[in-house]
């Protein structure tokens, strides 16, 4: 069983980067082989697994428009399980490149298509998606997913970013088999304010109409994430650091939390 997941929010700066890569890590420490996909033009994916955006020869506008093999664009990080496919700017131009290659009705599939045959390859696929309700790329994620991941911080616009995703996700629900769910993101665990607000934006997007059960487990806020990417260093590799382990379980709840949602459907 493989499952495709879209980390997505009309919303930017929530932490999609961040989440995908270390969801990515959690998962291959529960024993999955994981695949991250970049579709933002920033390359987050990339130096986030501590490389060059431009190292590159072959992206993910290769792949999808033909120009090269899975096999010349997968990346390996170190000798993990851990694969992805780098992006740059020009993955903006797979837009027009789908207006002129397929009909409207192939349109949105023109990501599926292409992911059919790494789902025999991984156990697990991530969308890295762009921030915009706008970009054709982001419909033809979630044309392609089988969940949608949306990041809320404890910010105003960030709840609403979320309301917004989740009217376009429930699109799709009617179009094809899929589900969603909110994680709570960069969470502080000593500012009972913002803890509070966290509080009172979760009931209303419940009052909107979104279940309960939507709403996955917390994801805490650290220094260490941000100062583990400047120093090039990740936040797995911090193994005395107490707070740090704490955070990485957090991710393994919230990727234990999706893995029984998907698993339940027979995904």
């Amino acid at each position: 069983m493989s499952y495709i997941i879209s980390i997505m929010s009309t919303k930017g700066g929530v932490g999609k980067s961040t989440v995908s890569k270390f969801l990515a890590i959690t998962f291959e420490e529960m024993g999955k082989s994981v695949c991250v996909i970049d579709l933002c033009q920033n390359g987050s994916v990339s130096t986030g697994f501590l490389r060059d955006r431009d190292s590159f020869e072959h992206t993910t506008y290769d792949w999808l428009t033909g120009a090269c093999k899975p096999s010349e664009v997968i990346q390996q990080f170190e000798e993990s399980g851990i694969y992805y496919i780098p992006s740059n700017e020009t993955i903006d131009d797979f837009e027009r490149y789908a207006e002129k290659k397929f009909t409207a009705a192939k349109r949105l599939n023109a990501i599926k298509e292409k992911v059919i045959p790494l789902k025999q390859m991984f156990d697990v696929i991530i969308f890295d998606t762009h921030p915009s309700e706008n970009s054709d790329l982001v419909s033809y994620a979630i044309a392609a997913s089988n969940y949608c991941l949306i990041p809320l911080e404890t910010d105003l616009d960030s709840v609403l970013g979320t309301k917004r995703s989740v009217e376009i996700i429930k699109e799709f629900m009617d179009l094809q088999e899929l589900d969603y769910g909110i994680v709570p993101n960069k969470v502080s665990q000593t500012n009972f304010k913002l803890k509070r607000q966290l509080k009172n934006f979760l009931k209303e997007l419940e009052e909107e109409g979104i279940p309960e059960e939507k709403f996955l487990s917390t994801i805490r806020y650290s220094d260490v994430i941000s100062s583990s990417k400047n120093e090039k260093t990740l936040l797995s590799d911090y193994k005395e650091n107490k707070y740090a382990k704490k955070i990485m379980g957090d991710f393994k709840q919230v990727a234990t939390e999706i893995d029984a949602v998907l698993s339940k459907v027979g995904v």
